[in-house]
This record gives structure tokens, C-alpha cells and sequence, in this order.
């Protein structure tokens, strides 16, 4: 739905901190640069270099 309005190019993982699931490992098995998307900051930044502020 996002897609059809808007031209999404980065994405975030967002997750409950009691969750027994880690919602990073569903790009274990997919690759989101497929998808067109060009950045997820849990594998993309060097956050030595970017202050990253959510």
C-alpha cells in the first residue's frame, strides 16, 4: 500500500524487547536489496561515523 504512494528506499527492524523472536533474522533468508530498498540501519550504518536518532 505504502509503494503505491510513496517510493520507500530505506526500512527499519522494530521489535518488543521481551519478544522471544529477533525480527533481524528474517533477512537471514531474504535480501530487502531486492526489494529496492537501499538501507536498514541495524546492517548498513557504521554508527561510528552517523548519529543515528530514533
Amino acid at each position: 500500500m505504502l509503494r503505491k504512494n510513496f517510493d520507500i528506499k530505506t526500512i527499519c527492524m522494530h521489535s518488543s524487547p521481551k519478544s522471544k523472536y529477533d525480527n533481524k533474522l528474517i533477512w537471514t533468508k531474504y535480501d530487502y536489496r531486492n526489494l529496492g530498498i537501499f538501507g536498514e540501519p541495524y546492517f548498513d550504518v557504521t554508527f561510528n561515523e552517523v548519529a543515528y536518532f530514533t
